[in-house]
C-alpha cells in the first residue's frame, strides 16, 4: 500500500455511483474508499522499492443443479487518490470509527492508540480504556513493527469490530503507541491504519489474525469467500474522496459488477512465519504465472516457477527484471520511445500511447488476461505529456532456488473483478464492469467453485520451495503494509 494513500482530509460523502444508479443496487454495500487515480513519479518508484522489503527473504464440470451462490453484502470502498482503497468500521463497545486500507498482501489489523506519541496528525485514536469489550494481550508489552521505510510500536489486543451489519468479536489487532517520522509523514491527516486480508493458510488449523478468517470461523462469511471490485471510472481525490470507488463483497459479487464467468486458479504456497513464530505454508494469495503476451505475435514466457501475488495494498504491476527488459524491448520495437527516469520508472509521451499494443498476463496454463494501453498507462498527474508505464521491474529472493515473484495491485484489480476463496484455496477473475455500464455476468455457483477446487495437486504445490531464512526484521517486513512507500 502507498504512503500517499494515508493523507486525505476528512471523509466526504459521495453520490451513488453510476453503476448503482444503472442497476438499482442497494445491497447494504460496504464502500471501498480509494485515493484518486493520479500517480506521482516519486511515489511509484518508492512503492516499487518497498515491494523489495515486503516480498524479499521471505481450473471439470459438475452438476449444474448445485445451488447458485447468493450475493454477498458489498462494503463500499473509499478512494483518496493514488489507488489506495479504504473501508470504514467501528471498533470497541463504544464504536470508535476508523478508516483502514484493505491489503490482501498482509494479515494484521492495526489502529493508533489514544496515547500514541508521537503519532500522525489529527487522525482518530483508539481509546481502549473506554471499550468494555477490549482485551489486552501480553500485559501491554510493546513491540516494534519495522516496515521498509518506517516503523510503529504497539501492543496486542482483541476487541469487537462493527463492520456494516456484522459484529465480529475478539478480532486481533495491534494498538500502536508511537510512529517514527517516516510513518507520521506517510499517514498525514487521513487513513488510520490497515486491514490485512492475506490468505494465511486459508481455513487450516493454526495461527490466524485476519478479519475474514474470524468471520469464516463464526460462519458469518458466505461460502467462506470475499470479492473485490474496483471502479475503473472513479474520480475520487484527496480533497474530494469518493464512496463509489469500489466494493469489498463479503461473499460472491453481484452479476452487475462483472462480465462472463469467473476463471479460478489454485493458491500456490509461499511459506513464511506468523507473528507468533509459527510457520505458514501459504501466506499470500499467490497463483502460477506462465508469461506475458504483447499484441498478437509476441510471447514472453515467465521464468519457470514464477508466482503472481495478488496484492490490493499496491497499485503497480511488477515483474522480475528479465521479463521486464523483454517487455520494454518489444514495446520499443513498435516505435514507442520509452524513457527511464533516475528513480527507475519508465515513461512515454502521452500523445503517442494509442499506438501501444495490448499486454496479456498469462496465468495458470496460459489463460490470458488482457490489458489495453489505457489500462496500463498512467496519466501525467500534472496533466502534461509525461505518462508512466504501469509495469515496473522487481526482484525478490525467496531463498536459494525459490521462484520469481510477480506482484499485481489495483491496476489489475480494476480491470478484473476478483474472488478470494478461503475454503477452496483459489483465486478467481472475471472482466469487471467499467463503473458506467451495468454488466451481466454468469452467476457464481457451487459447481464452479467445487470444479475449480479440484485442480491438480501438482499445480497447488508448484510453488513449494525450501523455507527461506528470514531475519527478525524481514519477517515483519514481509507481512505488513506498503502504504508507507508512496511519499
Amino acid at each position: 500500500m502507498k504512503v500517499s494513500a494515508l493523507a486525505a482530509a476528512a471523509l466526504i460523502a459521495a453520490p451513488v455511483s453510476a453503476l448503482e444508479s444503472a442497476v438499482g443496487i442497494d445491497d447494504g454495500a460496504i464502500p471501498i474508499y480509494a485515493r484518486s487515480q493520479s500517480y506521482s513519479h516519486g511515489a511509484i518508484a518508492a512503492q516499487t522499492k518497498a515491494l523489495q522489503y515486503r516480498y524479499s527473504s521471505p481450473a471439470t464440470s459438475l452438476s449444474q443443479s448445485l445451488a447458485q451462490i447468493s450475493i454477498g453484502d458489498a462494503i463500499p470502498l473509499i478512494n483518496y487518490g493514488s489507488n489506495s482503497f479504504f473501508v470504514r468500521l467501528r471498533i470497541g463497545s463504544n464504536k470508535q470509527e476508523f478508516s483502514l486500507d484493505i491489503d490482501t498482501g498482509s494479515s494484521f489489523m492495526w489502529i493508533p492508540s489514544v496515547s500514541c506519541n508521537p503519532c500522525a496528525g489529527s487522525n482518530p485514536r483508539f481509546n481502549y480504556s473506554k471499550s468494555a469489550s477490549f482485551k489486552n494481550l501480553n500485559n501491554y508489552a510493546v513491540h516494534k513493527l519495522q516496515y521498509g521505510t518506517g516503523s510503529v510500536n504497539g501492543f496486542d489486543g482483541q476487541d469487537t469490530v462493527q463492520w456494516d451489519a456484522y459484529t465480529i468479536e475478539n478480532q486481533p489487532l495491534l494498538v500502536t503507541t508511537s510512529q517514527d517520522s517516516v510513518m507520521r509523514m506517510a499517514l498525514g491527516t487521513y487513513g488510520d491504519g490497515i486491514m490485512g486480508l492475506a490468505f494465511e493458510d486459508g481455513l487450516k488449523q493454526g495461527f490466524h489474525e485476519t478479519i475474514m478468517y474470524n468471520l469464516a470461523s463464526k460462519n458469518m462469511l458466505p461460502q467462506n469467500l470475499f470479492s473485490i471490485w474496483m471502479n475503473q471510472s472513479d474520480t475520487g481525490t484527496e480533497t474530494a474522496p469518493s464512496s463509489s470507488s469500489g466494493k469489498l463483497v463479503l461473499g460472491a459479487p453481484h452479476t452487475s459488477l462483472y462480465w462472463g464467468s469467473f476463471k479460478f486458479f489454485p493458491v500456490v504456497p509461499i511459506p513464511g512465519y506468523n507473528r507468533d513464530g509459527s510457520s505458514t505454508k501459504a501466506y499470500y494469495w499467490a497463483i502460477k504465472a506462465s508469461g506475458l503476451s504483447v499484441g498478437v505475435r509476441n510471447s514472453l514466457p515467465a521464468p519457470a516457477g514464477t508466482i503472481m501475488v495478488i496484492d490490493s495494498g499496491t497499485s503497480m504491476m511488477t515483474i522480475e527484471h528479465a521479463s521486464h527488459n523483454e517487455l520494454l524491448r518489444v514495446l520499443k520495437e513498435t516505435g514507442q520511445e520509452i524513457i527511464k527516469r533516475p528513480d527507475g520508472t519508465q515513461h512515454v509521451n502521452c500523445s503517442t500511447v494509442k499506438t501501444l499494443p495490448s499486454i496479456s498476463f498469462n496465468i495458470g496454463d496460459s489463460i490470458p488476461f488482457v490489458f489495453s494501453f489505457s489500462d496500463y498507462i498512467l496519466p501525467d498527474p500534472k496533466g502534461g505529456d509525461d505518462c508512466t508505464l504501469g509495469f515496473q521491474p522487481f526482484t525478490a529472493s525467496l531463498g536459494e532456488g525459490g521462484p520469481n515473484l510477480w506482484i499485481v495491485g489495483s491496476i489489475f484489480l480494476q480491470k478484473y473483478c476478483t474472488v478470494f476463496d478461503l475454503e477452496n484455496e483459489q483465486v478467481g477473475f472475471a472482466l469487471a464492469s467499467d463503473g458506467f455500464t451495468a454488466a451481466n455476468g454468469t452467476p457464481l455457483d457451487l459447481a464452479t467453485l467445487l470444479a475449480n477446487s479440484k485442480n491438480s495437486e501438482a499445480d497447488k504445490t508448484s510453488g513449494e520451495m525450501k523455507r527461506p531464512r528470514y531475519s527478525d526484521a524481514s519477517v515483519l517486513l514481509a507481512f505488513f503494509l506498503l502504504f508507507y512507500s508512496c511519499i
